[in-house]
């Protein structure tokens, strides 16, 4: 009862443009029940984020919706964010749970063709691509052990400007593969 309240009337002053979006009781009774869910677990605590994330996010896009944004340039631009993201997080599950709760509706909201999976194409198409110059590859090592055995002053840093201009190519040719892909209408799932 009066906790309930008191949690409904801290959510709303924490976030006060949700109420806005989707309307003054579905937005207070969303963060309340999210609230409690948080104080039963870690990983609830992700769902607190998602909401508010992906609403701020989209603000920006609510003209473009309106006047038609090209559905290819907001799937090149998660591509070449996710291929950024993949230097830095080797772990393909790990970023998709990051990346896939807002990306998902947020790009579903721009553009109606972004379906969830042709999102999920377009990360597994930016994900390898960056994998050989990323510093946090799992087989680094091996690699640096078999170019020193040639070449004993090679670096780590000399690896991955080795590999940029193929890492490059790499990422061209899939986007333009998968964009392609998508401008046929092939579907990428059931």
């Amino acid at each position: 009862g009066n906790a309930r309240n008191r949690l409904k009337l801290a959510a709303f002053v924490s976030d006060p443009f949700t109420p806005i979006i989707s309307g003054l009781r579905d937005g207070i009774d969303y963060w309340a029940s999210v609230g409690l869910a948080a104080a039963r677990g870690g990983y609830a605590c992700l769902l607190v984020f998602k909401r508010p994330i992906v609403y701020s996010a989209l603000r920006p896009y609510h003209i473009n919706r309106i006047t038609g944004v090209c559905p290819s340039h907001p799937l090149v631009a998660f591509i070449l964010m996710s291929s950024v993201i993949n230097l830095f997080i080797a772990s393909l599950s790990a970023k998709w749970l990051m990346l896939g709760p807002v990306f998902i509706p947020m790009l579903y909201h721009v553009n109606s063709q972004l379906t969830p999976e042709v999102v999920l194409a377009a990360y597994r198409t930016a994900d390898p691509c960056t994998n050989i110059v990323t510093p946090v590859m799992t087989y680094a090592g091996v690699i640096l052990l078999y170019c020193r055995r040639y070449r004993p002053d090679f670096t780590l840093g000399e690896l991955g400007l080795l590999m940029a201009p193929y890492a490059g190519i790499f990422l061209a040719v899939t986007t333009c593969v998968m964009l392609l892909w998508f401008k046929l209408g092939i579907p990428f799932g059931f």
